[in-house]
């Protein structure tokens, strides 16, 4: 070690063998200038948790302490975690308190069984990243931040670190690998992206919700309105993931129902379509169906050649025309909306138009006394058009 020693040499270690002052003295004494050390919390139980090793955190304290001691330049290094996330801020002090002269937070890269464990919400994050960064320069202390998507730090955003090498032996911080940005992202060096394996466990939401990218200089409504009045369709707008802005709109005071209002929305489609796989669950159906109630359209229509053969179909249109379109309009075989029980037609009130393809005009005479019941218990416009044999 003495003999490769040269000027300027920093050292990335678990910091175990630095407990003893005489380790650290002798190293600064053989050139070493700086360390970096992981302490994941200033909580001893929650770092020994996270590297499962008990007594670690004692020992990191103690190495920090004889480092500081010994001349060395000190940088502590974090793991942003599902478990440590609320402690950032105190960790960051902490590290301070310790004679850090830089933080750096990194979002790690855990075995596949241990991710939903270990990996932070990024909705979540945001509040707490900020408290860290005002921590940092609360003690003079420089913070950086790894491997987060640029949305996720907010007003902490300038202290995302520019890609580096992380020498050293495997453990939770090497980079977790990314994704492309998001479409509204400036993109590398200003943002990595987002962690591959975060966005396969957890989907794009927290990434891609538009409040968390609010357009700049855009003034906030304060979400009053005539009382009574109904909450406006999303017309795009997913429900909101970030912490920070549901702090916000509560601070905001009445929204009249739509917890999402200031959020501008997408031009909202005269009508949409859906489709009933005759194979697919009715449950997933019926959340696809509220989704598209929420758009705004004011028409539904359901026409192809399968939808109406949906062996839960009498259920499935009850559900559509309760969902509040102005109209819902179907197309398709009619085999099994005909073999409905009276009951079922008389709740399927509010559908508006039934148009039932046949194969010819044979079977078009076959299913016009079944369509006249359709009509008169569903109220709906019952119209026959011939698609042709096959």
């Amino acid at each position: 070690m003495q003999a490769a020693a040269r000027p300027g040499l920093g050292l990335r270690t678990d910091g175990l063998a630095l407990a003893e002052g005489e380790v650290a003295r002798r190293l600064r004494a053989w050139g070493l200038r700086r360390v970096r050390v992981p302490l994941h919390a200033a909580r001893p139980d929650a770092h020994d948790w996270l590297v499962d090793l008990p007594g670690a955190a004692r020992r990191v304290l103690r190495a920090l302490r004889a480092c500081a001691a010994a001349g060395l330049e000190v940088q502590v290094e974090a793991a942003v975690t599902r478990p440590t996330m609320d402690l950032l801020p105190e960790t960051v002090a902490a590290a301070a308190g310790l004679g850090a002269t830089e933080v750096h937070l990194r979002l790690p890269a855990p075995a596949p069984d241990d991710r939903v464990a270990v990996f932070p919400r990024l909705g979540l994050a945001e509040p707490l990243l900020e408290r860290a960064d005002r921590a940092a320069r609360a003690a003079g202390v420089a913070l950086w931040v790894h491997g987060l998507p640029a949305c996720a730090l907010g007003a902490a955003r300038d202290r995302m670190a520019p890609p580096e090498p992380i020498l050293g032996p495997p453990s939770l911080l090497p980079p977790a690998p990314q994704v492309a940005t998001c479409a509204a992202c400036p993109g590398a060096p200003a943002c990595p992206g987002a962690p591959a394996a975060y966005v396969a466990l957890f989907g794009r939401g927290e990434l891609d919700d538009r409040c968390s990218r609010p357009v700049p200089g855009r003034q906030m409504p304060d979400g009053e309105g005539p009382p009574g009045t109904p909450p406006p369709p999303r017309a795009g707008r997913a429900p909101a993931t970030r912490l920070a802005f549901a702090v916000g709109q509560a601070a905001r005071g009445a929204l009249r129902g739509d917890p999402l209002a200031g959020v501008p929305g997408d031009p909202i489609p005269p009508s949409l379509t859906a489709s009933f796989p005759p194979q697919a669950p009715t449950r997933a159906l019926r959340q696809e169906l509220c989704r598209l109630s929420q758009v705004g359209s004011p028409v539904l229509r359901i026409a192809d050649d399968h939808s109406l053969l949906h062996p839960d179909i009498g259920d499935l249109l009850r559900e559509c025309v309760r969902l509040g379109f102005s109209r819902v309009e179907v197309a398709g075989p009619v085999d099994r909306l005909l073999a409905l029980e009276d009951r079922d037609l008389v709740a399927l009130r509010g559908l508006s138009r039934v148009e039932a393809w046949v194969a010819g005009e044979e079977e078009q005479a076959g299913v016009e006394e079944g369509l006249s019941r359709v009509a008169r218990l569903s109220r709906a416009e019952v119209v026959v058009r011939v698609v042709g044999a096959g």
